[in-house]
C-alpha cells in the first residue's frame, strides 16, 4: 500500500526509505546461538532483539544483507525469515539494549 515509509521516533526522523528497501533490511536469524552471533557480527547487522531457548537463538536484525550472505547463512544451517513492516517498526522504535539503526539510516513509519 505504501511506496515510501518514514518512521519518526522521539520527535526525529529515524528512517525514510522505499517500503521494499526497508523491508529487505529487516531479518530474523534463527539457529545455534554461536552461529547466529557469528553470522550477525560478520554481516555487520544491527541486533534489535534476541530470544534464546536453550542453545537456539532467534535474532531480529537490521541492515543490508547481500545474496552472498544469505547463501552463507543457509550453508551454516541458519534460517532467515522476513519481518513484517509493522514488526520492524516496533523493533526500531522500541526500547532495547542494542543501539538502533546504524548511523545514516532513517527508519520508516507509514506516511
Amino acid at each position: 500500500l505504501f511506496g515510501r515509509v518514514a518512521i519518526l521516533d522521539r520527535g526525529g526522523l529515524l528512517v525514510e526509505a522505499d517500503t521494499d528497501a526497508l523491508r529487505s533490511r529487516g531479518v530474523e536469524v534463527v539457529g545455534a546461538a554461536t552461529a547466529v552471533e557469528r553470522f550477525v557480527a560478520d554481516a555487520g547487522l544491527e541486533v534489535l532483539n534476541e530470544r534464546r531457548l536453550g542453545g537456539t537463538l532467534a535474532a531480529v536484525a537490521y541492515g543490508e544483507l547481500a545474496d552472498e550472505r544469505r547463501r552463507a547463512a543457509t550453508a551454516a544451517g541458519l534460517e532467515l525469515g522476513p519481518l513484517p513492516l509493522q514488526d520492524l517498526f516496533v523493533h526500531l522504535t522500541g526500547d532495547r539494549t542494542v543501539a538502533a539503526a546504524p548511523a545514516g539510516d532513517a527508519t520508516e513509519e507509514a506516511s
